[in-house]
């Protein structure tokens, strides 16, 4: 254990005074940028993904009950009233320190594509995505592997690709982009 440090030790050679620069008394590795901080490695895609009629997107469920306790504990009483689909995202972002964290409209994994696509009883869920194959940019953008560490640790599971509720010529109406 690191040995114990007074208040007045830690204030040692601080100041008010802009013109001194000041001394930093603990450095905190978490909140440093790395150098060359190694990229997440995203799980395979699904087999014969680039012939489906649908996009994925990588993520979890929002339902997640491990998200909802997580959601509950870090929510500041003063946003209790604002909704869960938004607060959700937000404390992820927060707490891994990486953006962008979407909801995105999926098929649920055992579900077929709807026939018309358009089905309004069509079987979907949403899911906190973070890697989506609709677009270059948007599949190779990727947290660091401890930020996506840190994501499933709070999921207890890694991510899974899922269908995008929307057929590739309509997959604008998700409203993510690059």
């Amino acid at each position: 254990m690191a040995p114990q440090r007074t208040l007045a030790d830690s204030m040692q050679g601080l100041s008010l005074d802009d013109s001194k620069p000041a001394k930093t008394a603990i450095s905190y590795p978490d909140t440093q940028p790395k150098p060359n901080p190694k990229p997440a490695r995203w799980p395979k895609l699904p087999e014969g993904w680039q012939q489906q009629d649908r996009y994925f997107a990588l993520g979890w469920d929002i339902k997640h009950p491990r998200l909802q306790e997580f959601v509950k504990m870090y929510t500041p009483e003063h946003l209790l009233d604002v909704p869960y689909l938004i607060r959700a995202p937000e404390i992820l972002e927060r707490g891994c320190c990486w953006r962008p964290i979407h909801l995105f409209t999926a098929l649920p994994q055992d579900a077929s594509p709807p026939e018309p696509w358009d089905d309004p009883d069509c079987p979907s869920m949403t899911i906190i995505a973070i890697s989506f194959t609709s677009d270059q940019q948007l599949y190779d953008r990727r947290p660091t592997r401890e930020q996506y560490d840190w994501l499933s640790l709070v999921f207890g599971c890694r991510p899974e690709w899922y269908r995008d509720v929307f057929p590739k010529k309509y997959a604008y109406f998700q409203d993510i982009w690059p």
